[in-house]
């Protein structure tokens, strides 16, 4: 059949925490002693003042003493011995759902504090900018020079961006709970008033819907991605994105609906020759077509075929949830490399 990827264009630390999102959530915020920056002084204390007097304007009105648990908790840097105060501020808008900003009692704790995050998250210095993809760490300048580092990353279904200002022996971060990191810089350049990076990286080509399909795609390989114009008028974006280990290629359609999506995917099948629910499984082998599960729950249908030209080995999927149809394929023609990969590090999340 000779059918490239594409196939109908198939397609798509806690930081703030530092643990501190989901120690601070729920919290009311609290005068309880301990960490520094509260007891049963008044809000704010003269440490707590110091943090408010560099929070961006749009974020000081609305912050109060992080509650206890924070101040006290002494993971990844914040809080304990390290922390002279923690502020929790409630950002308006879309941008972010948290942020926090900590007081540290000298440079050389800033700086381990920033790293611990960093660590703890596994985000590497590797050139990149936040402004373009949604792991990295590097160096900052607002256009009020002041100086910096900041490290973005993802945990779970969360975003989360961190960063020093080494000035003021202050740690910020902010954070989101969902996987639209995109905003969530956006959010904080415009907090900060970054100085645009000179850097354009692979993210910042992608357009809103390929960005918005790039969410759906698992960090391991989102930074590989590349949009691909789209064939149909159902489909909203296509990206094509190279895992390395366990597939060659696999690419994502995200479509307007699940009844457009659910269309394209039968006429694969169609021209397969693959009746819907035959075969043993993929799990045992080609051709196959089948309802699979997420946690006991129907998700979708994955079919595996070979390509007849060639021998490699392909999959297909849709995700009833997102709208987004998938295709991978694995030249050497290894059916279970790339199911278990598929069942593993596939997406769509």
């Amino acid at each position: 059949m000779g059918m490239p990827v594409g196939i109908a264009t198939l397609v798509v630390v806690t930081i703030l925490g530092f643990a501190l999102g989901g120690a601070d959530r729920s919290a009311a915020a609290s005068t309880g002693g301990g960490g520094g920056g509260g007891g049963d002084a008044a809000f704010p204390d003269a440490s707590e003042q110091e943090i408010l007097d560099e929070v961006p304007a749009s974020l000081s009105v609305s912050c109060k003493r992080a509650s206890r648990a924070v101040r006290t908790s002494g993971e990844n840097g914040v809080g304990g011995r390290r922390t002279e105060a923690v502020v929790r501020c409630t950002p308006r808008g879309d941008g972010a759902d948290r942020a926090f900003f900590t007081l540290l009692a000298n440079r050389d704790r800033l700086e381990s504090a920033f790293d611990d995050v960093a660590d703890a998250a596994g985000v590497e210095d590797t050139g990149e900018d936040c402004a373009d993809v949604n792991l990295a760490q590097h160096d900052y300048t607002t256009e009020d020079n002041v100086d910096g580092r900041v490290a973005c990353y993802r945990d779970g279904g969360e975003s989360y961006l961190v960063w020093s200002l080494p000035e003021f022996r202050i740690l910020g971060s902010v954070q989101r709970d969902d996987r639209n990191d995109g905003d969530l810089y956006d959010f904080w350049a415009e907090a900060v008033d970054r100085t645009p990076p000179e850097s354009d990286g692979g993210g910042s080509d992608l357009t809103a819907a390929e960005q918005e399909l790039l969410t759906h795609v698992p960090d391991s390989f989102s930074d590989t991605c590349e949009g691909v114009e789209p064939a149909e008028s159902e489909e909203v974006a296509v990206l094509e994105c190279t895992p390395g280990e366990g597939a060659d290629i696999v690419d994502y359609t995200q479509f307007v609906s699940a009844g457009s999506m659910d269309i394209t995917y039968m006429r694969i099948l169609r021209f397969l020759g693959i009746d819907p629910g035959s075969g043993p499984g993929c799990a045992v082998g080609p051709p196959s077509d089948d309802i699979y599960t997420v946690d006991d729950v129907d998700a979708g249908r994955l079919a595996c075929f070979s390509d007849d030209d060639d021998g490699a080995a392909r999959l297909a999927w849709t995700h009833d949830d997102t709208f987004i149809l998938s295709e991978a394929f694995l030249g050497d023609g290894d059916h279970s490399t790339l199911y278990s990969w598929w069942t593993d590090d596939s997406g769509p999340l």
